[in-house]
C-alpha cells in the first residue's frame, strides 16, 4: 500500500493532475474486473449448482421447481455489471 502512495505521489510529482490519477485507477480497477469477472463466474455457477442440489436434495418439497444444471445467462449479466 505504501508503495502505491509513494508511486501515486511520484505521478505528481512528475506533473500529473488529480484527474489523470482518477483515471489511471479507474481504468486499472476495469483491466482487473477484465480478467477477475470470467474467473469468478465458473466457480459461482459450479457454487450455485451445488446449492441447488443440496437444496433439492434435503428440502425437496419446498424446492423442487428448482432447476439444476442450467446458466442464467440474465443473471451472469446481472453479477458482470
Amino acid at each position: 500500500m505504501v508503495q502505491r502512495t509513494r508511486f501515486f505521489g511520484m505521478m505528481r510529482c512528475l506533473g500529473m493532475t488529480r484527474t489523470q490519477i482518477r483515471r489511471y485507477v479507474r481504468l486499472e480497477a476495469l483491466n482487473w474486473c477484465r480478467i477477475a469477472i470470467p474467473i469468478g463466474i465458473g466457480p459461482g455457477i459450479l457454487a450455485t449448482w451445488m446449492l441447488c442440489f443440496g437444496l433439492r436434495t434435503f428440502f425437496g418439497n419446498e424446492f423442487e421447481t428448482i432447476p439444476v444444471g442450467r446458466i442464467s445467462w440474465i443473471g451472469i449479466g446481472c453479477g458482470t455489471l
